[in-house]
């Protein structure tokens, strides 16, 4: 008996751990070494974050385009270094997004365009 209450114990803590662990809000990512572009699908797509991922004292910025003014490039900077991130400011929905590294006096580090749905 307490065998079996014990395996019920260990799946309930199983369950709850991977309940815990999933994601319930989409997000779409871009990643090039040093840098990740993300944005939620339970933010509409609205607000893009630029993470730093590498102390490598580069600074990192995501380039997107909003469904207001689709044909103007936005740019996204992240200065604050390794471990940080910055917030856009609300707008219309971003279409598609790329994460870059700025690198001195050699052209910079991009990541494909990807598309949000």
């Amino acid at each position: 008996m307490a065998s079996l209450r014990a395996r019920r114990f260990m799946a309930g803590i199983i369950g709850a751990t991977l309940l815990a662990t999933a994601s319930p809000a989409f997000a779409l990512s871009v990643e090039i070494d040093g840098a990740k572009a993300s944005t939620k699908k339970k933010e509409g797509y609205k607000l893009i974050r630029v993470y730093d991922t590498k102390g490598d004292s580069n600074s990192v910025y995501g380039n997107y385009h909003r469904q207001a003014s689709p044909s103007t490039e936005r740019t996204l900077h992240n200065r604050g270094g390794s471990g940080t991130h910055a917030v856009s400011g609300s707008g219309s929905k971003i279409l598609d997004q790329k994460a870059c590294v700025s690198i001195d006096l050699w052209p910079d580090r991009c990541s494909s365009w990807v598309r949000n749905p």
